[in-house]
């Protein structure tokens, strides 16, 4: 799955949760603009958001040292390069005062491979949480990701982010990986983080891909939550086929798509041969069900006309939770692509709320069931679910 489209599909789920309280934490209090240090070398803090003479850009570790400059570009946040200097960027006022702790970490999976990874160590977590990456090569210099986790971490959420096995600093190779594989990296990182955080909730937090794997890195232990943030509950296989015709309807007149799918969809088979193998006909929901750990996933509808059948995905959480399974789902309409950066940023300072289920609040007792019309493109649906707007 293409991380961009991941983006601008899980974007929008994930933002309009904290507007109608579902999983609600309070966010800390804005504070008025001060400065300091980029990292304060005695503690490790690192200050987040800054206001640049050009606009608000995000300060965050890198992860060879240093820091790295995030600005808001055309569609998402790019890295400048190369950085400011210090004393430049140790002159921009901070947005708010809630720093974490930053420092280096590393383990080892399963197989002997290393993974390298930051943990973001607010002053008194209350819960812990384990990326797990998307498709393709992913690092901690994934600027969504980095919006994401320093949110988090501001909130009180211990978190272990770690580079992608096969990518920067971590070892390995992910293109021949099975997901249970790649299920052990995430929970060595777990257990990891554990180390810190004795006797706090720990769970994951899967995006894209990510969240096929969260849920077989839950059957491990028990989890107390796994947040999956736009991961189809179809298999790859069938994911990967919906995904490349919506983009051959966007690129073809329709006549020609069932004629060019077939040759479109084996390319990344072709390129991938090992992985597809291992992982073409995994069962999301099934994986779910044996993990027996609470799970809360949110989708975009845009999702239905890019890379995630929304639809079909419905349908079959549907179905279990019809069966028993403890599974929270959300679907959020509008495309994050049409809001200006400053509001994207804003959406993405909510996030924690997926979260709230690890320390203990109470389900969501706000959002509207109503009947949604049948996604553009997607026939098939025009039951009601949950949505929020």
């Amino acid at each position: 799955m293409k991380l961009l489209s991941v983006v601008l599909g899980a974007v929008g789920a994930v933002a309009v949760a904290a507007g109608v309280g579902l999983f609600v934490l309070s966010r800390p209090a804005e504070i008025a603009p001060r400065t300091a240090a980029v990292i304060d070398e005695a503690t490790g803090r690192h200050a987040g958001w800054r206001s640049a003479p050009d606009g608000d850009v995000l300060v965050a570790p890198a992860p060879d040292g240093g820091v790295d400059v995030y600005a808001p570009g055309p569609v998402w946040f790019e890295r400048r390069e190369p950085t400011p200097p210090a004393h430049e960027i140790a002159a921009w006022p901070i947005a708010a005062d809630a720093p974490y702790a930053v420092r280096a970490a590393e383990t080892q999976a399963a197989d002997g491979v290393r993974i390298a990874a930051t943990v973001l160590m607010p002053p008194n977590p209350h819960a812990g949480l384990v990326v797990i990456h998307g498709s393709g090569d992913s690092t901690r210099r994934n600027a969504w990701y980095l919006d994401i986790v320093d949110d988090l971490a501001r909130r009180g959420i211990a978190i272990w982010f770690p580079d992608k096995r096969g990518t920067g600093a971590s070892g390995g190779e992910w293109r021949d990986a099975s997901f249970e594989t790649l299920a052990q990296d995430a929970i060595a990182g777990r257990a990891a983080l554990a180390d810190t955080i004795a006797g706090l909730p720990t769970g994951y937090l899967g995006i894209s891909q990510g969240g096929w794997i969260a849920p077989l890195a839950a059957q491990a232990e028990a989890t107390p939550f796994v947040v999956s943030l736009s991961a189809a509950m179809v298999s790859p296989n069938v994911q990967l086929d919906h995904e490349v015709r919506a983009d051959l309807h966007r690129n073809l007149p329709g006549f020609i798509v069932p004629l060019a799918l077939p040759v479109a969809a084996a390319a990344p088979r072709w390129r991938y041969p090992e992985f597809w193998r291992a992982n073409g006909d995994f069962d999301p929901a099934a994986a779910i069900r044996a993990s027996g750990a609470p799970t809360f996933i949110a989708y975009g509808d845009q999702d239905e006309l890019d890379n995630v059948p929304v639809s079909q995905s419905l349908d079959l959480i549907e179905a279990a939770q019809a069966a028993g399974v403890d599974i929270e789902v959300m679907v959020v309409a509008g495309h994050p692509e049409e809001r200006a950066p400053a509001e994207r940023r804003s959406h993405h300072h909510r996030t924690i709320v997926v979260l709230a289920r690890a320390v203990g609040v109470t389900r969501p007792k706000s959002g509207k069931r109503r009947t949604y019309p049948p996604l553009s493109g997607s026939p098939r649906r025009s039951a009601g679910f949950l949505l929020f707007d």
